[in-house]
């Protein structure tokens, strides 16, 4: 597959947008059949999350942390996008199985229709900020949430290429699921989402600076918390979506003609 072909199979995707829509929204709708609240069950999961946790730390580490709970919020709901388009991402072309040895689909049609899907359930989880914020007494201003949202677009970006790396990989290393899930668990931890990133010593530091995660929650949160624009963590963020796009550009040249054998 030569780099025509790979542009070619993402203009094919794009083109396919009824497709991927109307399946990303029956990926939600089927999941939650039968449910009185629907989709609506993981927003309420999310809710109960930020409100026991963001309780105790608030009254226990960061008592003099007014806007804690808005921290946490969204930290937490960019983390669960995020966390997703890993650990489901990996399983998107294995289930993706009786299309694609039907005939020739484009493999980013696919990913559009997962990400999509995501787009959703994030946009559910963040009608969550309204009442928080209002609670808190918290208004962000217009630019403020301007510039979150550009964020936000990088990060969803940056999660199409992510998520086609790993569908890939995982495809063609089943092993590498639950390796990669445990990895995940283990960078939640590691990212400053229920805890504050001050006075948490050398090792704390390092562990943001190498942290890729850090850098797409801070350019979505930052602003929408009045923090300012974090200009230095924009540049290493788009140089990390950079570095991913051109990955998956590789990989799936290298492996398109291959993807059927390893079903």
């Amino acid at each position: 597959m030569t780099l025509k072909n790979f542009f070619l199979d993402i203009f094919l995707g794009i083109k396919k947008y009824n497709f991927w829509m109307t399946y990303g929204i029956n990926d939600i709708k089927t999941k939650y059949r039968r449910t009185k609240l629907g989709q609506w069950w993981i927003t309420l999961s999310v809710a109960l999350f930020l409100f026991i946790i963001g309780g105790f730390f608030k009254g226990t580490f960061y008592a003099d942390f007014d806007n804690y709970l808005a921290y946490l919020s969204v930290g937490y709901i960019s983390w669960l996008f995020m966390q997703d388009c890993v650990n489901t991402g990996c399983n998107v072309l294995i289930r993706s199985k009786s299309f694609l040895l039907q005939k020739n689909w484009p493999i980013s049609v696919f990913i559009f229709r997962f990400i999509y899907k995501e787009i959703i359930i994030l946009l559910h989880h963040t009608v969550l900020l309204i009442p928080i914020f209002l609670w808190l007494g918290y208004s962000p201003s217009v630019s403020s949430i301007f510039l979150s949202l550009c964020g936000l677009i990088l990060t969803i970006f940056t999660a199409i290429w992510v998520s086609l790396f790993f569908s890939i990989l995982c495809l063609r290393y089943r092993d590498l699921l639950p390796l990669i899930k445990s990895l995940m668990r283990m960078a939640f931890f590691a990212t400053p989402i229920i805890w504050i990133d001050r006075n948490i010593g050398q090792l704390g530091e390092l562990m943001i600076l190498y942290n890729p995660f850090t850098y797409f929650i801070k350019i979505i949160r930052d602003p929408l918390l009045g923090y300012g624009f974090p200009g230095e963590t924009w540049i290493i963020a788009i140089i990390i979506s950079i570095i991913c796009f051109l990955i998956s550009l590789t990989v799936l040249s290298i492996t398109r003609n291959k993807l059927n054998y390893w079903f």
